[in-house]
């Protein structure tokens, strides 16, 4: 019999979660945020004064949602807005800057980092939508 490696399930589980969220999650500003939570931002580039898009390719939106659910929601509820096994992310006190290293360099014992599996992109997207997100009211 071959022992499972719970490290390689593990990636593997998280590239396939990543890959089907990527696929079937609306693209940016196509959804709604949760309630208290900051309009997603397109890094779509504005057209000129006739319309036509700049001629470089455009860079693809960030559905910060959609991996939120992939990759986050199974540690903080309701897209940040109510704490699970991991605290609330509405209302941190941290900063923009600490809330990018948190998720790169993860906390020992607490948060995996994810700079071997989220771009800079991604990660600064996730700093902004967490940096976004209002608490709710008490």
């Amino acid at each position: 019999m071959i022992r499972k490696n719970s490290k390689w399930r593990g990636v593997a589980m998280l590239a396939t979660a990543l890959g089907v969220a990527f696929m079937a999650a609306p693209a940016m500003g196509e959804d709604n945020p949760p309630a208290g939570a900051a309009a997603n931002v397109s890094d779509q580039p504005a057209k000129d004064a006739g319309g036509a898009p700049p001629a470089a390719e455009a860079p693809k939106a960030i559905n910060v949602k959609g991996m939120f659910a992939s990759n986050c929601s199974w540690c903080h509820d309701d897209y940040g807005m109510q704490p699970g096994k991991g605290p609330r992310l509405a209302g941190t006190a941290m900063t923009k800057e600490q809330v990018y290293e948190r998720i790169s360099n993860g906390k020992s014992g607490q948060m995996p980092a994810f700079k071997k599996v989220l771009s800079e992109e991604q990660i600064q997207a996730f700093a902004n939508y967490i940096k976004g997100l209002k608490p709710p009211a008490e």
